[in-house]
């Protein structure tokens, strides 16, 4: 029993190690990017060791306290997970907003040296930063919904509360290409909105019955407002303001006579049309003006 607490032990010494180094080593090469712009080929391998530790604390530890079984194995299984889960929450919401920091760094000095007519290589040889720290910031959304939701049981609606972890997201060469500082809103809505969707979803029984029914009528209602919201998030594109005046209504149903996720999905439909419809009509009038 000694011997597993040790090693418990040092799996957290790990896990606090790898990421404090990868922090730091990221951190000395963003103050001498200038003099050195070559990074270090191992900060990434730290953060990739960070991210395998995860499963193997999180196997292990299960393993460990089931010797305990009975209530007390439960609860000291439940306290484990979420300070492991926490503490790599944490962990990577830390990582996500350095390497948010630091690609932003790397675009100015990028620029700057652009504009001095240097062939700057500058960009290809930091593409790991941008992946990182999208990796860091997905990782540890998911894993706050684990804790919060699934592990603490809150309420679904602290999705709301969560999403916005996701703004560290950024730009990257390898799938968010299409990411940029005006539609940053797009992928902490559509990730809130996919989570209630799919629990609203796994709630229906499947069957003819009219409460099964009646939900799922709830769900569809919802859909049109919120697929609005999320396509105006993502470009920015002026529509007339009647269209976002005739969503609302819809979402009028699921917002007052459904519950839970469903609810909250109506929710946000009529708070997203109202707000669109705003922006809409105030771009209109001025440009009335201007004519």
């Amino acid at each position: 029993m000694l011997k597993s607490n040790f090693l418990i032990n040092v799996l957290y010494s790990l896990q606090f190690c790898s990421a404090a180094l990868f922090l730091t080593f990221s951190w000395n090469s963003r103050r001498n990017f200038t003099e050195n712009p070559r990074p270090k080929a191992t900060i990434p391998l730290l953060y990739a060791f960070f991210v395998m530790l995860l499963p193997v604390m999180w196997f292990y530890e299960r393993h460990y306290f089931a010797h305990f079984g009975g209530v007390k194995g439960k609860d000291m299984m439940l306290t484990g997970r979420v300070i492991l889960i926490g503490i790599s929450a944490v962990l990577n919401s830390a990582i996500a907003l350095q390497m948010k920091i630091q690609s932003a760094d790397i675009s100015q000095e990028t620029l700057k040296k652009n504009r001095r007519g240097y062939s700057s290589h500058v960009g290809t040889e930091w593409e790991w930063v941008p992946i990182i720290g999208n990796m860091a910031a997905f990782l540890s959304f998911i894993l706050s919904v684990n804790l919060v939701i699934f592990n603490l049981k809150n309420s679904h609606g602290t999705i709301l509360l969560l999403a916005p972890i996701l703004l560290l997201v950024q730009r990257d060469t390898l799938i968010l290409r299409e990411i940029s500082e005006k539609n940053r809103f797009f992928i902490p809505f559509v990730a809130a909105v996919a989570f209630l969707l799919f629990s609203a979803v796994s709630s229906l029984t499947f069957n003819l019955k009219v409460n099964t029914l009646f939900k799922l009528a709830m769900i569809v209602m919802t859909i049109p407002g919120n697929f609005t919201v999320g396509k105006y998030l993502w470009d920015r594109s002026r529509r007339s303001p009647m269209l976002y005046l005739a969503v609302i209504p819809i979402n009028l149903f699921p917002a007052i006579f459904a519950n839970s996720s469903i609810r909250i999905l109506g929710i946000l439909g009529i708070v997203g049309g109202i707000l669109q419809y705003l922006v809409s009509s105030r771009i209109e009038t001025k440009g009335k003006n201007i004519l």
